[in-house]
């Protein structure tokens, strides 16, 4: 308005009224893109701060005073002895047990199936031999190890989970792959991260481009 009133005034030019009029649209979208950022910082908020609460949560599965260690080239065995678990109802009780008296033996080299209906306990299994938790009554062994002797981080380093529906990280293929790698391994280089997916029958076929 200001710099119509000088044209219409004789003060200015047209030519001088088209520059202002772009330099103010430009400061207006700056505005609106800073009160827009400042809007999704407000809605992300909550969730930062939840997430932020789960990590730093502390955890229930500790390891005692002196742990056993595991090696990475060792070949493991993973075992079930009697094992027992329910999951705790709202008043913090055990419910009705979802697993009773499992025994079963897994031996280096061997492949295991876990068959059964929703609700079996499969996926309880799973995070049993994860140490997510431990059992309510017998023991997971490990080579003959008791899990809850074995430092967790060398058992979880030995151990990889595949979901049906995998989750995919922003970055390269590369970033995936080397996600939460032990930091006092040594990195694989290219060629044998290609060796790797050949064996985990990972199959890019031709869409991968330079």
């Amino acid at each position: 308005a200001y710099g119509a009133l000088e044209c219409w005034k004789g003060n200015w030019s047209v030519s001088m009224l088209y520059p202002l009029y772009q330099w103010a649209k430009q400061v207006q979208n700056g505005i609106k893109n800073v009160g827009r950022i400042e809007s999704q910082l407000q809605m992300a908020l909550p969730s930062v701060r939840s997430m932020k609460q789960v990590l730093t949560a502390p955890t229930l599965i500790t390891d005692i005073a002196v742990p056993s260690q595991l090696s990475c080239r060792q070949d493991l065995s993973l075992e079930f002895r009697k094992v027992s678990h329910a999951y705790p109802n709202k008043s913090g009780k055990p419910s009705m047990p979802v697993l009773q008296q499992v025994d079963f033996k897994v031996e280096p080299g061997e492949k295991t199936a876990l068959i059964g209906s929703s609700g079996s306990g499969k996926t309880t299994l799973l995070r049993l031999a994860l140490r997510a938790f431990d059992p309510c009554q017998g023991e997971v062994r490990i080579t003959g190890v008791d899990l809850k002797e074995i430092r967790l981080r060398d058992w979880l380093t030995q151990t990889g989970v595949i979901l049906q529906e995998p989750c995919v990280f922003n970055g390269t293929i590369r970033d995936n792959l080397l996600y939460a790698y032990p930091a006092e391994r040594k990195i694989p280089n290219d060629k044998e991260l290609w060796q790797l997916m050949s064996l985990l029958r990972i199959d890019f076929g031709e869409r991968l481009t330079d």
